[in-house]
């Protein structure tokens, strides 16, 4: 007994679950169908704004190829004595966790059907290729004249979109964003009455501060891109059941952002696309030498 207990502890380490059948094998090492389906979800999560209409069977099969190169490239981490600690697993975690706390997070994930602890995984992983792309591509891989050269060719991708100085008030329901409008009636209390709800805690507001309205939902997007100035907007209707409100001050017009400003971020880039190309050139090469089966359908 104990030592069945050991052979399936020893395949959940190499994410298999109990002793069941793999979603996938590279030579010895399984990656478990719990693995490959939190995968999909994940992936799907993600193309659900992107691409509604993404072709299910397309996006298996690129989950399974990241998860094949995924275990390749964790396993030469491994093979060159690269590690990850906890207090890395620790910060990388709530990176991905998007500001979240620990437990709303899971809580996401549990509506989608997903294990933190295979979150979890996946994060270690992601640090382990990481950890072994910085090995192999350096950060002064990129030289100065690449930089240039990539502004001068590419200065759409640095235009800083168009930025509204704005102030919001999130409310937690709908009859408070109602009752604070009908207080506004029309004159500019607006900052008085957001001040006010949020010291009782009815609310949270903003100061004015610049912001690119891309990063809210459309609706509210196109509003912010379109509002008259100093005019109250809302309440708009988010998914969690509370509101927004908010007043655009200024607007400023999209400009392209000089080149030293966009230094770093040029050199990420360039920087990112040399990991990109190393991690597949890697992969390629070991995968000749690996037994890789798929075992679900694609």
């Amino acid at each position: 007994m104990r030592g069945l207990f050991a052979v399936c502890l020893l395949s959940l380490i190499f994410f298999v679950t109990g002793c069941a059948k793999d979603a996938i094998t590279i030579d010895r090492e399984g990656i478990s169908k719990d693995l490959f389906d939190y995968a999909v979800k994940e992936r799907q999560a993600s193309r659900k704004e992107l691409d509604p209409k993404a072709d299910e069977r397309d996006l298996r099969k690129n989950v399974a190829d990241e998860l094949v190169a995924e275990t390749i490239l964790v396993k030469e981490a491994k093979a060159r004595n690269i590690s990850v600690t906890s207090d890395e697993m620790q910060k990388a975690a709530a990176e991905m966790r998007g500001g979240r706390s620990e437990e709303k997070f899971k809580e996401k994930l549990k509506k989608l059907g997903i294990s933190y602890d295979l979150f979890l995984i996946r994060v270690k992983n992601r640090l382990f290729v990481s950890k072994l792309l910085d090995t192999m591509v350096k950060d002064n891989s990129v030289t100065e004249e690449q930089m240039r050269e990539f502004y001068a060719k590419s200065q759409l991708q640095f235009l800083r979109p168009e930025r509204v100085f704005v102030k919001i008030v999130h409310l937690n329901n709908e009859a408070d964003a109602q009752a604070l409008l009908d207080k506004i009636k029309g004159k500019d209390k607006f900052d008085t009455l957001a001040a006010d709800l949020g010291k009782s805690g009815k609310a949270s507001t903003t100061d004015y501060g610049w912001l690119e309205p891309r990063i809210f939902s459309k609706p509210i997007a196109f509003a912010m891109e379109t509002a008259k100035l100093a005019t109250v907007q809302g309440p708009f209707n988010l998914r969690d059941g509370s509101f927004y409100l908010f007043k655009v001050k200024e607007r400023q017009a999209p400009q392209v952002v000089p080149f030293e400003e966009a230094r770093e971020q040029i050199k990420e880039i360039l920087r990112n696309q040399e990991r990109e190309k190393a991690a597949a050139q890697l992969v390629e090469t070991l995968k000749k030498t690996s037994k890789i089966t798929i075992n679900v359908p694609l």
